[in-house]
């Protein structure tokens, strides 16, 4: 009943939380349609401002086009006005030349002066022709100088006009123009009174002109008024009415007074569009200052409907959560009822099962006698067995620590073991792969083995040959010896028998000389009787020398047969010995070189590998020593005390030792890891990874449920910590606890509201 009470209790605050979150959703989602009407609004604004923007900024490129050609027109017209090219080459070299123009106080030319009206300018420099270019001066001596000058540079002669203000001038002339059809010339000149003056004393003829626009009216005009000149608009002179003169055009091509007056409007128009440009440049900074005021708003309208969503996807969520749980709450309701309903029918069964068991209780009080003084006896018994029990515990206790190491080590084993099947897998997929290219290799391989094989043969033929060589050679070398001692003996029989040869050879000349002295002599003593007695004499001579000559060459052919059957009992020389001898020597000095480096190579590595396991030997204690401190921190932070280390099964071989987790939390004993819950379990986890994190941070972490095991005090411990790693290290921690939410920057859930089809929402909190 009171459970059913707070159900009831729990629903109504849950559609209140309910009501008041769909009300704060409504009002959300109005303020999100304010804000999306104004940023419509202000991008609308924003557009026709940046239109404005580019209208200003093309006005203002127009006024600067305008005012670069007017300038560069101005710049070419003042070139053109300051040479006076457009009069001749006697007034060019004196107003064209600044330092000339300077030295003659030279004023400029009557041209200068005139002020005609752009309809007239073509008539006045009609009928004006060369006298716009006299020339104007304030002294008589700065014309004379100036003339004089010309006359040295052989130019031709100018008209000069000297300005004096002393001048008194008289004012009475003729104006015979009484309509309105006639004009005088000096009107159409536009000169101030001082120059009006002047030009009616230099220039009384046409001072007193008339300008008529017909010729008819301009003849009869001329021949009432016959001391007057009279020209028509189109530039004819007319004397008398009888005389008819027609101008052929200006002296030069040039319409001065248009120039002159082109020059003018040029200088006041770009006075005009400098305004123009600095109203255009300060009309385009203000828009462009609106368009950024406008940009400004945007942004922030942009920022508060981003802030203002977030919030709705925030309201919606909690709405939604807070729907499933009056659902969950009314179902509990529901549910609460069913067991109310059954627990009453409980009830009465127990009732009528009590009444029974009364009895049973009488019963079981008289068997409760009997077995409580059976139970005295049993606790005597217990008592006594007390102590092997305590120590039966704690060997089952140690036992238990073992086995659930062993259990831990096998789930490692079967991790390893299905680990390996997996690269086993990866291995015959890999293997697979690799086939066609082995089959390929396989030829080449075995081309290989048969040239290893053949090369192995070759070599262990080699070393039995360089063996055999070696005995051979000592063989021969001891042949050699003797067959050099034999050859010796029989070089040293042979010297003898050639010097023996030698001396009979000498011995034969000698006694060839003789017999030819004594047969000279003979010849000279006897006669031819003893012709006969001399050449049996020579016969006998012979027969003694070839006998003595047989018997030594028969000893010599003797000794020499007997040599040659001792060379061949030597057997056949083998003349290769030597070299074969020296091939196999370089053979077995390159094969014992190899050897060598094959030694040196082997010592080599044993080396680094000594250094390298001595050295990840030292980096490995540090390390441990180290984590295990940071573990034991980290541990005490978490579990609020206790204790934590870590320990090494084989200190000896600390490269292959496996490790132990002790903990104890507050309150425990102190036990290996595997004897703990599932939420100290996972803590004592905790604070190993965030212990080796503390010993060497990473830019990211990744904790998949790792809160589900815990409570809510360890959930806060948890979530603290993590927030003080955030720091250096960005966690991504896959949850459903909303203790655990709360302190994210940013949350992803993941729903599915149409089968098979799953959606992302993001909510940036912080």
């Amino acid at each position: 009943s009171n459970e059913l009470i707070k159900a009831q209790e729990q629903v109504s605050l849950s559609k209140s939380e309910y009501e008041q979150l769909r009300r704060d959703l409504s009002q959300r989602e109005d303020r999100v349609e304010t804000f999306l009407t104004q940023l419509d609004e202000i991008t609308e604004g924003l557009q026709t401002v940046k239109q404005h923007t580019i209208e200003a900024q093309k006005n203002l490129d127009d006024l600067v086009r305008q005012y670069s050609r007017a300038e560069d027109r101005l710049n070419s017209l003042s070139q053109l006005n300051e040479k006076q090219a457009y009069f001749s080459d006697s007034v060019q070299k004196l107003l064209g030349n600044k330092k000339v123009q300077k030295d003659f106080n030279l004023i400029g030319t009557l041209a200068d002066i005139l002020n005609v009206v752009p309809r007239n300018e073509v008539v006045v420099e009609r009928i004006l022709g060369e006298i716009l270019q006299t020339v104007l001066v304030s002294d008589i001596n700065d014309a004379v100088n100036a003339k004089d000058w010309l006359n040295k540079q052989k130019a031709s002669q100018v008209s000069f006009l000297l300005i004096d203000s002393k001048d008194k001038i008289k004012t009475n002339y003729l104006n015979t123009a009484t309509d309105n059809e006639t004009v005088f010339l000096l009107d159409l000149l536009g000169l101030s009174d001082k120059y009006n003056i002047l030009f009616k004393q230099v220039f009384p003829n046409l001072s007193t002109a008339i300008v008529i626009d017909t010729l008819s009216y301009a003849l009869e005009f001329s021949r009432h008024n016959q001391d007057v000149l009279v020209f028509t608009t189109a530039g004819e002179q007319i004397r008398a009415g009888k005389l008819l003169i027609t101008f052929g055009g200006a002296a030069s091509s040039t319409n001065v007074l248009q120039l002159k007056r082109e020059i003018k409007e040029l200088s006041d128009n770009l006075i005009n569009l400098e305004i123009e440009q600095t109203k255009a440049k300060a009309q385009l900074a203000s828009r462009k200052e609106k368009e950024l005021r406008l940009e400004q708003e945007k942004k922030e309208i942009d920022l508060l409907l981003r802030s203002e969503e977030k919030t709705l996807a925030t309201s919606r969520v909690e709405l939604s959560q807070s729907s499933r749980e009056l659902e969950r709450n009314q179902q509990q309701i529901k549910s609460i009822t069913l067991r109310l309903e059954e627990v009453e029918k409980e009830i009465i069964n127990l009732a009528q099962k009590v009444s029974l068991t009364f009895e049973q209780v009488r019963q079981a009080e008289d068997s409760r006698q009997e077995t409580e003084h059976k139970v005295e006896q049993k606790k005597i018994e217990i008592a006594k067995l007390k102590p092997d029990v305590e120590t039966a515990n704690q060997k089952l206790s140690q036992l238990l620590t073992i086995n659930a190491t062993q259990q831990e080590r096998k789930k490692a084993f079967t991790q390893a073991l299905n680990k390996l099947e997996d690269e086993k897998e990866q291995l015959i997929k890999r293997t697979e792969r690799i086939s066609s290219d082995l089959i390929q290799l396989k030829e080449r391989n075995q081309e290989l083995k048969n040239s290893l094989v053949v090369a192995e043969k070759v070599v262990s033929n080699l070393e039995k040959e360089m063996l055999g060589a070696k005995k051979n050679v000592e063989k021969a070398e001891d042949s050699l010896v003797k067959s050099r001692e034999v050859t010796a003996k029989q070089e040293e029989f042979l010297t003898n028998l050639r010097n023996q040869i030698a001396e009979v050879k000498e011995k034969k000349s000698n006694i060839q000389i003789e017999n030819a002295q004594l047969q000279s002599e003979l010849q000279n003593e006897l006669s031819e009787n003893i012709t006969e007695l001399l050449a049996n004499s020579a016969l006998i001579n012979n027969d003694l020398e070839d006998n003595q000559l047989a018997t030594d060459v028969n000893n010599a052919q003797q000794l020499l047969l007997e040599t040659r059957n001792k060379l061949s009992d030597l057997g056949p020389v083998n003349m290769m010995a030597l070299e074969e001898l020296d091939e196999a020597e370089q053979r077995q000095t390159f094969l014992q070189q190899q050897y060598n480096d094959i030694l040196v190579s082997i010592h080599s590595t044993e080396e680094a590998l000594r250094e390298i396991k001595l050295r990840s030997q030292i980096k490995f204690r540090e390390a441990f020593q180290k984590i295990n401190i940071n573990f034991s921190e980290m541990f005490q932070e978490l579990f609020g005390g206790g204790r934590g280390e870590m320990n090494l099964i084989n200190e000896e071989d600390v490269l292959e030792s496996g490790i132990d987790i002790n903990a104890q939390p507050p309150g425990k004993k102190l036990q290996n890891i595997l004897l703990l819950s599932g939420g100290e379990k996972a803590m004592t986890a905790l604070a190993l990874v965030l212990g080796i994190f503390r010993f060497r941070p990473s830019p990211f972490c990744v904790l998949d449920e790792v809160d589900a095991p815990l409570d809510d005090v360890n959930i806060g411990r948890f979530t603290e910590k993590i927030k003080q790693m955030s720091e250096q290290t960005q966690f991504l921690v896959i949850t459903h606890s909303k203790r655990t939410m709360e302190v994210a920057s940013s949350i992803y859930g993941v729903t599915m509201q149409d089968p098979g089809i799953s959606k992302l929402i993001s909510v940036r909190l912080g």
